[in-house]
């Protein structure tokens, strides 16, 4: 048996060396060669390329912001991605470049190629924190009419930190046909660094609604929490909604019926007796689910408040 266990080791030793060996090394001096690979008709070989140029790093980038410049759409497409992948590592301490990178890329994201705004937005996210000057034209830009734009920038917004006016625009995108744009649109909102609460009562309906995401809608609900002056628009949302139709067959999670069951309860002390009598309801007609909710006096232990 050890014999076989070191032969198995051995064998993926020299797996792990050939793959090494395989794959190229490049450096600084090999930044001409593949910014003229960038140029070749074959779309691999520029796909390679722009790897070869993202893994060299900082040395790269001057080379590659003029090539982002080039009168070929791919080659600003494939330039671009390899800023992408090198961006974050290049700017740390270097805000000079940062704001270079961030301009030129602000610019990019107005061509008329869709790749290339693509990759621009997607740039932008990977400088993380010194994208957030970019936020008002990551904005804009999901006004585009290629679904793909709206979930780079919410993904953008993601890794950024959305504040502001992103706010706003990420709920817009919760209503999106395309379930990639609604999960990051999301996940922008969980993650958000600014007030995000004008989001709730829509985040609050996607977590109702919509299976694919409503985990993550909900979470995003917990962290920014509800407030009172939100709670008689959540509870019309609960009276309008189908989520009562079978209890036994709920598919969010047991922590969002919790949260549900704790809005109820404020609902039912709540000085309004219109959100109190649609509580009442609600609670009657959840049947032996609405028989565990929670006392009229508890208070929830988080961000459901």
């Amino acid at each position: 048996m050890s014999r076989l266990i070191y032969t198995i080791l051995v064998c993926a030793m020299l797996l792990n060396i050939a793959s090494c060996t395989l794959r190229p090394r490049y450096s600084a001096s090999d930044i001409p060669q593949l910014i003229s690979a960038l140029h070749a008709d074959d779309e691999i070989k520029r796909a390679k390329a722009s790897a070869g140029l993202g893994s060299i790093g900082a040395p790269a980038v001057s080379a590659l912001m003029r090539e982002a410049r080039d009168a070929d759409a791919k080659v600003r497409e494939w330039a671009l991605y390899a800023v992408s992948q090198s961006i974050y590592d290049a700017i740390t301490d270097n805000p000079e470049l940062s704001e270079q990178l961030r301009e030129m890329l602000i610019g990019a994201l107005n061509d008329e190629s869709m790749p290339v705004r693509y990759e621009a937005a997607r740039a932008i996210g990977n400088m993380r924190k010194d994208g957030k000057p970019a936020i008002p034209e990551l904005v804009r830009a999901m006004d585009d009419d290629d679904w793909r734009i709206h979930y780079i920038c919410c993904r953008a917004l993601w890794c950024i930190g959305a504040e502001g006016e992103a706010i706003n625009a990420l709920a817009g995108e919760l209503d999106s046909k395309y379930g990639d744009v609604r999960g990051a649109a999301v996940r922008a909102l969980w993650m958000t660094d600014g007030d995000a609460s004008a989001a709730v009562p829509k985040l609050f309906e996607t977590a109702l609604g919509d299976f694919d995401i409503s985990y993550n809608a909900a979470e995003a609900v917990y962290k920014i929490g509800i407030s009172d002056g939100q709670l008689p628009e959540i509870i019309n949302i609960l009276y309008g909604n189908e989520w009562l139709a079978n209890t036994d067959s709920m598919y969010f999670s047991e922590p969002f019926q919790d949260d549900i069951k704790m809005l109820l309860s404020r609902a039912l002390r709540y000085d309004d007796p219109d959100v109190q009598a649609k509580a009442r309801e609600i609670i009657t007609r959840s049947g032996e689910w609405g028989e565990t909710i929670i006392d009229a006096g508890a208070q929830p232990a988080g961000g459901v408040e």
